[in-house]
């Protein structure tokens, strides 16, 4: 899977819970506004329109809180598989040669025990 894809999963599809997206090892200690606007900044960046992604300039201005984020559109939600496997997208390759489906979901199970 694409982690872009799989960011916007947790932003679009697990109504708006972009923060789970973020490395689960850290054990929720972070400030979860922050994590959710590096996130999004990184969504940003990763549009698939290049017109649609933030100068670096204003990544280091966001970052320095002295800039908004950027507004991000359903259309890049859409834009941004244009050009991929949709199997890739489901699936990540394990380092034991299988794959494994990876979703929110089933990163909450595993999280969960189940």
């Amino acid at each position: 899977m694409v982690l872009v894809e799989w960011v916007w999963e947790w932003e679009c599809h697990a109504k708006g819970q972009i923060v789970m997206a973020g490395d689960w090892r850290l054990r929720g200690m972070y400030d979860r506004g922050e994590m959710g606007a590096v996130l999004r900044l990184g969504l940003a960046c990763s549009s698939s329109a290049p017109e649609g992604r933030p100068s670096m300039r204003q990544v280091v201005q966001v970052l320095d809180g002295d800039a908004p984020l950027p507004e991000l559109g359903l259309g890049e939600v859409n834009a941004s598989r244009r050009g991929y496997d949709e199997d890739h997208l489901r699936l990540y390759p394990t380092s034991g040669g299988g794959v494994v489906p990876l979703s929110p979901q089933s990163l909450l199970s595993y999280m969960a025990g189940r």
